[in-house]
């Protein structure tokens, strides 16, 4: 399916593609080289939070795949760019506990028997073992 609907929407983002093209070429970076300048090679937030959650025991001992990683950043963008206002609490609790946390626990090789048995979010714990909100 996501094929089908590349090949039928590639038009429409082509189209969008060529007016942000005509936006960051008069800043002469591309977005990618705008992230890159802004973020740096700093650790993501999400690598910190996957690195916490694996030592908490609450993902698996394996880091999850980065693309897994950069998901719940990737779909939030995604509710940003389509609907050009705040993203909803709600649906940052979807991203997280019905897309990410399955797809992390999986990867990461948490035990099959505790997936479906660990009920909750997982905590953002900061730097000094604090709970962030």
């Amino acid at each position: 399916m996501l094929t089908a609907v590349n090949e039928l929407r590639s038009s429409v983002a082509g189209i969008m593609s060529m007016r942000l093209r005509a936006q960051f070429q008069e800043l002469g970076v591309s977005p990618a080289e705008l992230r890159r300048k802004l973020v740096g090679d700093r650790e993501s937030s999400m690598d910190v939070i996957v690195a916490r959650a694996i030592a908490r025991g609450e993902l698996g001992p394996k880091p999850p795949p980065a693309r897994v990683v950069s998901l719940p950043v990737d779909l939030l963008r995604h509710e940003l760019l389509m609907t050009l206002e705040p993203v909803a609490p709600q649906t940052i609790t979807q991203i997280v506990d019905d897309v990410f946390l399955k797809l992390a626990r999986v990867s990461s090789g948490f035990p099959d028997r505790l997936i479906s048995a660990v009920d909750g979010p997982l905590r953002l714990v900061g730097e000094w073992g604090n709970e962030l909100d």
